[in-house]
């Protein structure tokens, strides 16, 4: 409870000020106003190749639960320009907002490690889960032929069912989010 009133608390303030987190393209008017808005953050870095193969997948979630569930990409650190942001998601025809985190104030208070890595969040009330999108990648350099289980899809469905989620983590396989 503490994590998320203090990141309702922070993404306020970013999203206020414009200091840490900047928007790359489209604004959402705040990415934690809506308690009643079931969202999804995930975290992204344009290099990693794991991150640029789920991008058709998280396409498509956000297009499944367009008008029930905001999807919401973070790049954190300042490794990354606008420009390499941008060229990314044109690139990768990535069609959620994208916001640059370059003092990684959101990455290091949700405790998010690695890229891609996924939160789903209602408001500043709950993380109902966190971890790999699915379990396509098994490990970094090892990919199943299609993925079988699906984390995010199935924890989506059940808060939007109002049934708890069965698995509310699971270790997120990717490239490591950088210290600067």
């Amino acid at each position: 409870m503490k994590k998320i009133l203090l990141l309702s608390c922070v993404l306020c303030a970013l999203i206020f000020t414009g200091t840490s987190a900047q928007q790359i393209l489209p604004r959402p008017s705040a990415l934690l106003a809506d308690d009643k808005q079931l969202q999804v953050l995930v975290f992204l870095s344009p290099e990693c190749p794991i991150c640029r193969n789920y991008t058709l997948t998280l396409n498509q979630l956000r297009k499944k639960y367009e008008g029930t569930v905001r999807f919401t990409g973070i790049v954190p650190g300042k490794a990354y320009s606008v420009t390499d942001v941008k060229e990314f998601m044109q690139k990768y025809n990535v069609t959620f907002p994208v916001y640059m985190d370059t003092a990684r104030t959101i990455s290091t208070t949700l405790e998010a490690k690695v890229t891609p890595e996924a939160f789903l969040l209602r408001g500043s009330a709950k993380v109902y889960y966190h971890g790999s999108i699915d379990n396509w990648v098994k490990d970094l350099g090892t990919a199943g032929a299609r993925p079988t289980v699906f984390y995010l899809r199935d924890a989506i469905d059940e808060t939007l069912q109002n049934i708890p989620v069965r698995i509310s983590y699971n270790k997120p396989v990717g490239c490591l989010i950088n210290d600067y």
